[in-house]
């Protein structure tokens, strides 16, 4: 007779478990170099929303990604947490991004999270929404907006 190790009796991962290593993995291995991960992860008529755009598509998605990695200097992510759930999958990250127009050429990081919706015949990402502090992204990076947006927060923190 046959006995089951703990490990033998754990349930199997379900396919939908490998869509954070995935979702994961492909924000980090993104790069001016691999934009053709953007055809593996997302779907053709992907919907593609975050502060500044709205983007149909998965060729205006790799467009995006193309302008943003060629014109940074250094663009990585760190996961916290995730949450999944059915054909959904929420990271909560930390974005490290240097670029010589923002912040005057220095790295800086930004949190965020991104909400992915899996679907449509191959099961890649249909909808992605990204979430994350415009001000502390793009504003507070420019010396003339930050020293105005600094008094503006000294002014409401005072109510």
């Amino acid at each position: 007779m046959q006995t089951q190790s703990n490990a033998d009796r754990r349930p199997a991962l379900a396919p939908e478990s490998d869509r954070v290593k995935q979702a994961e993995q492909f924000f980090k291995n993104l790069s001016a170099e691999t934009l053709h991960l953007v055809d593996e992860f997302y779907d053709p008529a992907v919907q593609f929303v975050d502060p500044i755009h709205e983007l149909q598509g998965s060729s205006a998605v790799k467009a995006y990604y193309k302008k943003l990695y060629e014109n940074a200097d250094r663009v990585e992510f760190s996961f916290s947490e995730s949450i999944e759930q059915k054909d959904s999958v929420l990271l909560v990250w930390t974005m490290t991004l240097q670029t010589k127009a923002l912040n005057g050429g220095k790295p800086y990081s930004v949190d965020g999270n991104s909400l992915l919706h899996f679907g449509g015949g191959q099961g890649k990402v249909v909808y992605h929404r990204d979430y994350f502090d415009l001000g502390a992204f793009v504003y507070e990076r420019l010396p003339i907006l930050r020293s105005i947006i600094t008094v503006i927060k000294k002014q409401m923190s005072k109510r």
